[in-house]
């Protein structure tokens, strides 16, 4: 039997071996080795998505609110559903304790809970990106010609539905470098953190102006007149968001799944620059989020529920390290293939990477409250389950005497009037001169 240490010299001596292969597969392979070891990207311990032990100081809280609940509705036996419980749980604790535990102050925000769901379900469709393939065998004067047709296509589905502002995507992509802030591709999309679609038409700016209430009182956002003018934006006017501070260079791969809820931006803090206080260096963490196909997001979720909840989230997109023992797994296979590296190192991106955007400093407020509520829903969406069935989160609820709609009629538009104008959209956004480049 060899000694410990004749195994570690086998060990370094078969990857040197290995190695010295690897090296003979092609011309540049010791300088692509060389930058995939070197490569540092600034990294920091990511948050825990469900922290048991420090979430035990919330139960009693939470067990209270529940209770409230349960009077207001009468309805002895009533639980929140899954993704209500995780929007809770996300909630500062005095908020809980001042809102939440009080008896009026819980009747009052009764329907913002039941329209956390439906909320999730709205973001979720609106930022849903629909691919389409760029036609590479047509010449560049049937692309334009079709092109032109499909913008007047367009306009006929909405009277009132704008355009993005190119100076606008412009201003964005020259801040970011003209590159994927994340993977370093270049030709990257410029992308919105809360849907365009949120406002570019009358009809979304009133669905928009519905949910205010309850992005306010259910994201756990800071309780200031600055969020509350950067949610005021969300619905003031037809492309009100259309600005830089809602904006940020993506690949075209992260940017449909950002919008799956397969990863999320956690804002972390923003420093004027040294040279110029007029502008901020930003820093956002990156985030691949879990997959929880065993959790009905709309099911009954109860306290004792939490330790099964925090095994369910294990499985991760970004193939995050987890040592999954059962067989033909449907999460492990349900996050393979979702990854994302740097374009120069090949290093892959990982839960924890902080990335950097420079933004004008009066901007700063609107953009952390932009990234803030992206936060709360893609995180409460990917935790409960709820992002693989966004169109399963039930009913809208307002106040009575509050204008309304029901759910199917706003399902009803965002198929067949948002998603036909995403398709098309899509289509004529990607065919550009230059073809998009993939991770």
């Amino acid at each position: 039997m060899a000694s410990a240490p004749e195994e570690v010299s086998g060990v370094v001596e078969t990857q040197a071996l290995e190695l010295r292969e690897f090296y003979k597969l092609y011309e540049t392979a010791k300088d692509h080795h060389k930058r995939f070891i070197t490569h540092r990207q600034e990294h920091k311990d990511p948050v825990v998505l469900l922290p048991l032990d420090a979430l035990q100081i919330k139960l009693d809280k939470l067990e209270k609110a529940i209770k409230l609940q349960r009077e207001h509705r009468s309805k002895p036996d009533w639980e929140p559903n899954a993704i209500q419980f995780c929007f809770l749980l996300n909630l500062p604790l005095d908020e809980l304790t001042t809102t939440w535990n009080n008896y009026k102050q819980s009747s009052v925000v009764l329907h913002h809970l039941d329209n956390v769901g439906p909320l999730t379900s709205y973001f979720l469709q609106k930022a849903q990106y629909v691919s389409a393939k760029r036609d590479r065998d047509g010449k560049n004067e049937d692309i334009i010609d079709r092109v032109k047709w499909l913008e007047a296509a367009l306009d006929k589905l909405d009277t009132t539905r704008i355009k993005r502002k190119d100076p606008e995507l412009e201003a964005c992509k020259k801040n970011d470098g003209g590159h994927c802030i994340v993977t370093g591709v270049a030709n990257p999309q410029v992308c919105h953190i809360i849907p365009f679609a949120f406002n570019n038409s009358d009809k979304n700016t009133k669905k928009t102006s519905l949910f205010s209430s309850t992005i306010f009182s259910m994201l756990g956002l800071p309780g200031n007149k600055e969020t509350e003018d950067a949610i005021t934006l969300l619905h003031q006017g037809k492309g009100s968001l259309d600005k830089q501070w809602n904006m940020i260079c993506l690949s075209p791969s992260l940017y449909i799944w950002w919008g799956h809820a397969y990863w999320a931006f956690k804002w972390l803090d923003a420093t004027p620059l040294t040279d110029d206080t007029k502008t901020c260096k930003i820093r956002l963490q990156f985030h691949w989020m879990p997959r929880n196909i065993k959790r009905d997001p709309t099911a009954s979720f109860y306290l004792k529920d939490l330790p099964d909840l925090e095994e369910q989230i294990k499985h991760c997109y970004g193939s995050e390290p987890y040592l999954c023992n059962e067989q033909n797994c449907q999460a492990c296979y349900g996050t393979k293939g979702i990854a994302a590296h740097n374009v120069e190192s090949g290093r892959p991106i990982r839960t924890g990477d902080i990335f950097t955007i420079i933004r004008s400093t009066v901007d700063v407020p609107l953009c952390r409250t932009m990234f803030d509520i992206q936060w709360a829903i893609i995180t409460s969406a990917a935790i409960s389950g709820g992002a693989l069935v966004p169109d399963e989160l039930g009913d809208f609820s307002f106040p009575p005497g509050d204008y309304r709609f029901s759910y199917e009629d706003i399902q009803d538009n965002v198929e067949a009037d948002e998603d036909t104008q995403s398709r098309v959209q899509s289509w004529v956004d990607q065919n550009s001169p230059e073809p998009q480049q993939e991770l």
